[in-house]
């Protein structure tokens, strides 16, 4: 007698995880470009201010590609953050043509 129980993990189950990144990577990108700016700009550095600009900008492009990238895991999979995923992904094209 053969039984197939086999217990998989649900999809998406936390997928709610994704949004609580997405919401820590705004407020870390703020406070690295504020923060950038403020330190410059006491130093009277105006090259230095587009610089920490800049800096927060490349933060966001890479901690946006990993959340892209986590948004796929099938933990992490959901119908809302494959939307995510998509809307990510057309904004980092964008965003790295701009940069470079």
């Amino acid at each position: 007698m053969s039984t197939n129980l086999k217990e998989e993990t649900p999809k998406g189950r936390l997928s709610w995880v994704i949004s609580l990144v997405e919401v820590i990577i705004v407020i870390a990108y703020f406070a690295i470009g504020f923060g950038g700016m403020f330190r410059a700009f006491q130093n009277l550095d105006f090259v230095g201010i587009f610089d920490s600009v800049r800096v927060a900008i490349w933060f966001l492009v890479l901690a946006t590609m990993v959340v892209t990238v986590l948004c796929f895991v099938p933990l992490f999979r959901s119908k809302a953050n494959t939307k995510v995923a998509i809307w990510n992904i057309i904004w980092l094209i964008f965003s790295i043509y701009e940069l470079i």
